[in-house]
């Protein structure tokens, strides 16, 4: 029978999401914890075979709480389970270590499979999460076409200048500054100057010696 940990806030979710596992007879729940931290502790002592993991907690974070586990139990998979659909928390998860990751809206049959699958050693991820990585690796094999104007705005928020010190330097509004720096994002398919600047740099758009730190304060506004 394979084990399985649940750490999830909401105690009712918890309690759902036990009764879930446990309707099918190969599995159990052997562990519900209403934080990180408290199911860290039964980890020391207890090897479950999953971990099922919320990505808001009270204390340490899900994302955070991945890496964690992985250091305790590195061989022990886990599955996301969240209302979150954010790009940073899917692919920091994932990048933190974990095989899957599942909206709460996914229903007990699609839970029970995604189980089944990361104990097989396959990837588990809601349909529109899949749509998402799958788009982001597309973009990683797709030229980005940025015009002269935009690369000189990019260079500048990489920099790490505000956006009133871009505007101020190019003789334009904060509004039009923040209307171009959307428009990168668009033609970037990210979001935030932080994900746009590592983007840049991966796809070689920019590179890091042109970036200029000198007195500019990281800041959007």
């Amino acid at each position: 029978m394979k084990q399985i940990f649940i750490i999830e806030d909401e105690q009712q979710d918890r309690e759902d999401l036990a009764q879930i596992i446990e309707s099918n007879k190969q599995y159990k729940c052997s562990g519900a914890f209403p934080n990180c931290e408290s199911a860290l502790k039964k980890l020391i002592d207890e090897k479950p075979d999953l971990v099922l993991l919320d990505i808001f907690l009270p204390g340490l974070s899900g994302v955070d709480g991945a890496i964690a586990i992985k250091a305790l139990s590195p061989k022990t998979p886990i599955l996301m389970l969240s209302r979150s659909d954010n790009e940073n928390h899917i692919f920091n998860s994932l990048k933190n270590g974990a095989s899957g990751y599942l909206l709460k809206t996914d229903g007990p049959q699609k839970i029970l499979k995604s189980i089944d699958d990361v104990l097989n050693g396959r990837a588990a991820m809601s349909m529109s999460i899949a749509n998402k990585v799958n788009e982001y690796f597309k973009l990683l094999g797709t030229e980005i076409k940025l015009t002269k104007h935009q690369r000189e705005v990019l260079l500048d928020l990489g920099s790490g200048k505000s956006n009133k010190a871009i505007a101020d330097d190019r003789n334009l509004s904060v509004h039009a500054i923040k209307y171009h720096t959307n428009n990168i994002y668009n033609i970037m398919h990210v979001s935030g100057r932080l994900n746009a600047v590592l983007t840049a740099l991966k796809k070689g758009l920019i590179d890091i010696d042109d970036l200029d730190f000198s007195d500019n304060p990281s800041t959007e506004n």
